[in-house]
């Protein structure tokens, strides 16, 4: 089985992209559903200073994945 964690912490991530990655409460149905129709995590881990995701089948990323939160 394969393993992959994506994440942004405060050292190498500006809030701006952090905030990105971080939804509100109010924000976490309609993240999560957008999150998982892009294949993108089982598990997600969220805090001030980090968001960490954890697909259990890492999706094939490419540049496009990336493009939505720079």
């Amino acid at each position: 089985m394969e393993y992959l964690v994506v994440g942004l912490i405060h050292r190498t991530a500006p809030l701006e992209v952090r905030g990105k990655l971080s939804p509100t409460k109010s924000d976490l149905p309609e993240a999560l559903w957008a999150m998982e129709r892009f294949g993108v995590p089982d598990a997600a881990l969220s805090t001030c200073n980090r968001a960490e995701f954890y697909p259990l089948e890492p999706p094939a990323l490419t540049d496009s994945h990336a493009r939505g939160v720079r």
